[in-house]
């Protein structure tokens, strides 16, 4: 059951999404939402119901891992398209371009959180570090096995009780059991052990989530290295080393992945996609789209559409 606060929390969400029902634009729930928490976390069954089991593509600065312990459906993360079925475990990074159709007896978990939790005292921060989780390389979804479930089931519940009562300790204990689940997260999505036992410095973190800030508004690396007191070759060093491309290459995929989410999930003109993503002219946004994709900007919406 929710409490008073969640509900507020939700109306906040259907009001925001009442906008794509109305133009059809993607919803920024950073500009929308009167109320945003660090931390979320709500049974999917006291939400969906309210939304009518379905979520529009939207976009919040937050990270989302969602856990269906029961139903079908389909979300889609970025230009992923994931069907969803019993005990299916998601991941959608910050910023990323999302949206949902779940059946009505859909069950799980809706866990919401941002950066500013992790600089939380009770966070053990240290560890992020540590966490191949975010990596852009990663899919975003893994369909789990009965034990594994379970042990997610446990951990959901575990920080759902810990939140609804007022305990010694009860937040230091939140974030351990939020670092675990981060960590169970870790172990089903990594991509193999070369991937899994690198570890990505603090920097690159940064960049990465720089980027997730910034991308509209600026898409020079000197701009990113300065943010970073690092001179641009190093940023560029760093960046072949640990993202295995330059650092450019990291600013124009994050441009190129939400060009295509924008082109598939909204009707917004070419020329409208060139000015969200901070292109200068249209012209401009169509020659950079076409050297990173092999088509042009209107050839990618019709290919997407006769999918």
């Amino acid at each position: 059951m929710l409490t008073a606060e969640e509900r507020t929390i939700l109306d906040d969400y259907k009001k925001a999404f009442q906008q794509y029902r109305r133009n059809k634009n993607i919803v920024d729930l950073d500009a929308k939402l009167v109320k945003r928490l660090n931390f979320f976390l709500v049974r999917v069954e006291d939400t969906l119901p309210h939304l009518q089991f379905s979520i529009p593509p939207h976009r919040q600065s937050q990270f989302i891992i969602a856990f269906f312990t029961r139903g079908k459906g389909e979300i889609t993360i970025g230009n992923v398209k994931v069907q969803v079925t019993d005990r299916t475990l998601i991941f959608i990074p910050g910023q990323t371009i999302n949206s949902a159709k779940h059946s009505s007896d859909t069950r799980g978990y809706f866990l919401i959180a941002n950066l500013n939790f992790f600089l939380s005292e009770t966070f053990p921060s240290q560890h992020l570090k540590h966490l191949n989780l975010f990596r852009s390389e990663l899919m975003p979804y893994v369909y789990t096995g009965a034990r594994q479930g379970k042990n997610l089931d446990k951990i959901f519940e575990a920080i759902l009780d810990e939140k609804h009562h007022e305990r010694l300790n009860k937040n230091e204990m939140i974030t351990l059991k939020i670092l675990e689940l981060l960590i169970v997260c870790e172990r089903f999505f990594k991509k193999g052990e070369k991937t899994a036992t690198s570890l990505l410095p603090l920097p690159v973190i940064e960049y990465i989530n720089l980027i997730q800030r910034f991308y509209k508004e600026q898409h020079a690396v000197s701009f990113y290295a300065d943010k970073l007191h690092l001179h641009p070759n190093r940023l560029n060093a760093l960046s072949k080393r640990h993202l295995l491309q330059p650092a450019k290459a990291t600013i124009d995929l994050k441009l190129i992945t939400e060009a295509k989410s924008l082109l598939a999930n909204t009707t917004l003109s070419v020329k409208e996609v060139a000015y969200e993503l901070g292109f200068q002219s249209s012209s401009h946004f169509f020659r950079f789209f076409k050297r990173h994709t092999g088509n042009s900007p209107v050839q990618y919406r019709q290919l997407h559409l006769n999918l």
